[in-house]
């Protein structure tokens, strides 16, 4: 958890030369999304360096790691609200 709110890994692509890992994460109740991402990506070394500690068996080299935010969910949400009030005036315009 950071800034009081929840990061989830939404998915990761690694490369076909296996260097990079591209992890978009997913930030729920965040304040600041902009100063969570820095945080992250200066501590993407500790990422590493654990992931490193877990796999360094299976693979020949550690992919470099970049974050990406993945607004999915705030779109979906934001959706679902455009089409309540939609339904919301809908029905009130029926009365």
């Amino acid at each position: 958890m950071l800034d009081g709110g929840m990061v989830s890994i939404t998915s990761v692509k690694m490369t076909p030369d296996l260097a990079e890992a591209r992890i978009n994460l997913s930030l729920f109740k965040v304040k600041d999304r902009d100063a969570v991402m820095k945080q992250i990506e200066e501590r993407a070394w500790e990422i590493k360096k654990e992931l490193v500690s877990s796999i360094k068996r299976q693979l020949r080299i550690m992919p470099h790691l970049s974050f990406f935010l993945d607004d999915t969910l705030d779109y979906v949400d934001k959706m679902e609200s455009i089409f309540k009030d939609i339904k919301k005036q809908d029905e009130e315009g029926k009365n």
